[in-house]
């Protein structure tokens, strides 16, 4: 149908489609199929409804159109029939395109297919908008076999849009209501299954409420599952991937395989060309529901690898549950910016664990904070598991840290130029071997600034008020920083630093009373009433709290409490 308009209309029935082989599965013999119509060019739907079931081994099968595409529009309409097909499937359009649009309309039959499937629409591309719309059906996507026996699993699996690639593509005050299933899928999604391709993306102000679970029986990595959207994949290497997620929210359970996040599943993975490409920004938004996966699991985001990626004003609030690379934001990040963001979970796995990040590779944290339990085997850390080239301002640790080897409150093993500046711990840190305040075990010219620990420390062996373990010939150094909670250990204890293979320490010091230590492998230790002397501080950033005036670093409120940090308090 070209330049028509449907207005006021209704079907009620059924539809069914032929079979036939190619490359050993079946597909229908017919192209679009929709409840009112096939496809529709530059045309109109309005205030029209279906209660069509479609059961059609077809591409492009929607619960009113098959395909809109060229300025076509849906507004006001619903599906409520039952919607299966192969590739394209959609509660109201197989696929939406060139510019075409979706407005006020909601699905809530079911939906199930292989490839590209939706609440709404199994694919968007070539320019379109999703706006105040939303589906209550739950989408199955399902793995097909051909008559050789090999398992092709589902792909692109979304509450609201199965695949979104090319052009200027946007879904605003939308939401998808009901479960999202699918069966080895590459990419599931409570909103999303996929972004893919050069384009501009915009998710604002929607949000997902039901389960999404996506069950697969291979290890394999080329899977991601979130709870907006599934995964951020480009090709382009000249044209940019731009997406701006902003005041959007996921609230149910997210569980899959590796890279599994509570917003996104993954972001640039390396195995897809031009993931460097990919610009992301996600902005006061936040994910409630609980997150269980394998590797890469986080809190908003599962594995995060590109040059622009930016969080800013978004937190997680519900337990994060993996293997490896698990985080209470972001699983595994590359050269990632977070900002003003936070933890409430509790983080599980087994290596690799952080309040806010699993595993760090030049990524910086800012003015960020974990108030989780932090719960794991090896590089356990109240912010950060393992960081490399890594730096944290202004942030702090709250949750208690729990592992075995290589744990500290703020990093569990820090190398290559990481840098802790104007940061504290409050949450106390448990380990055996290479156990620390701040950091458990420090390498490669990193190094700690104007921060503090003033929890418990307890491990067995290289057990420190700030650091475990300083390797041999690290270059490392601690400047302006100090200890005042309880150190335990056997050996190689010390109140402010554990075993230290060499390292410069200028100007910090360790509570020889609160911490049960009169000895270190480094700093020097003072009384707590030397520690509420501002002169004990020489060479400092620091004033008087008294002092209104100062922007100090630090302030102290003198014979009454040791310094804290003026804007991290």
């Amino acid at each position: 149908m070209t330049k028509g308009e449907i207005n006021n209309s209704s079907t009620k029935g059924s539809i069914h489609s032929q079979k036939k082989i190619v490359y050993g599965l079946e597909y229908s013999v017919d192209g679009y199929v929709g409840g009112l119509v096939g496809l529709l060019n530059n045309g109109d739907v309005n205030n029209s409804n279906s209660q069509m079931n479609i059961n059609s081994n077809s591409n492009y099968v929607g619960g009113l159109v098959g395909l809109l595409t060229n300025n076509s529009r849906i507004i006001g309409s619903s599906s409520s029939g039952n919607i299966e097909g192969i590739n394209n499937i959609g509660g109201l359009a197989g696929s939406i395109e060139n510019n075409s649009l979706i407005m006020n309309s909601h699905n809530s039959g079911s939906v199930q297919g292989w490839k590209e499937v939706g609440g709404l629409t199994g694919q968007m591309k070539f320019d379109g908008s999703i706006i105040s719309s939303y589906n209550l059906g739950n989408i199955l996507g399902v793995s097909k076999v051909d008559k050789y026996g090999a398992n092709f699993g589902s792909r692109n699996i979304g509450g609201l849009v199965g695949y979104m690639s090319e052009g200027n593509l946007s879904i605003e005050n939308s939401y998808n209501n009901s479960n999202v299933y699918s069966k080895d899928s590459a990419f599931t999604g409570g909103l999303i299954g996929r972004l893919g391709e050069a384009g501009n993306y915009n998710i604002i102000n929607s949000y997902a409420e039901g389960d999404i679970k996506a069950i697969n029986e291979f290890d394999n990595f080329n899977t991601a599952t979130g709870g907006l959207i599934g995964g951020v994949s480009g090709y382009s290497l000249i044209n940019p991937l731009s997406i701006n997620i902003k005041n959007s929210y996921n609230l149910s359970s997210v569980q899959g395989n590796n890279q599994t996040g509570g917003l996104v599943g993954a972001i640039g993975l390396d195995f897809w060309s031009g993931s460097s490409n990919i610009g992301i920004s996600i902005k006061n938004s936040f994910n409630k529901g609980v997150v269980i996966g394998g590797a890469s699991a986080g809190g908003l985001v599962g594995y995060a690898s590109s040059d622009l990626i930016f969080i800013n004003n978004s937190h997680n609030l519900n337990n994060v549950v993996g293997s490896e690379f698990v985080g209470g934001l972001i699983g595994f990040s590359k050269n990632v910016k977070i900002n003003d963001s936070y933890n409430n979970g509790h983080v599980t796995g087994v290596n690799y664990i952080g309040g806010v990040l699993g595993g760090s590779d030049g990524s910086e944290v800012h003015r960020s904070f974990n108030k989780g339990n932090i719960n794991g085997e090896k590089n356990i850390g109240g912010l950060i598991g393992e960081s490399s080239s890594t730096t944290l301002y202004d942030s702090h640790n709250d949750g208690d840290v729990n592992g075995t080897f290589i744990v500290g409150g703020m990093i569990g093993a820090g190398h290559n130029y990481s840098k802790i500046n104007s940061s504290y711990n409050s949450g106390n840190v448990k380990g055996e071997k290479d156990v620390g305040g701040l950091i458990g075990l420090i390498s490669n010219a990193s190094s700690i600034n104007n921060s503090y620990n003033k929890s418990n420390v307890i491990g067995v062996s290289d057990v420190g008020g700030l650091i475990g373990n300083i390797l041999p010939l690290s270059t490392s150094y601690i400047t302006n920083s100090y200890n005042i909670g309880l150190v335990d250990g056997v050996d190689n204890a010390g109140g402010l630093i554990g075993l230290s293979g060499g390292a410069q320490i200028i100007n910090s010091y360790w509570n020889t009373e609160t911490s049960g230590q009169l000895t270190s492998a480094g700093g020097i230790g003072k009384t707590t009433a030397e520690l509420q002397k501002i002169m004990t501080f020489t060479g400092w950033n620091i004033a008087d709290v008294s002092d209104l005036t100062s922007n100090s670093i630090w302030a102290i409120d003198e014979n009454n409490k040791t310094p804290w940090l003026r804007y991290n308090h």
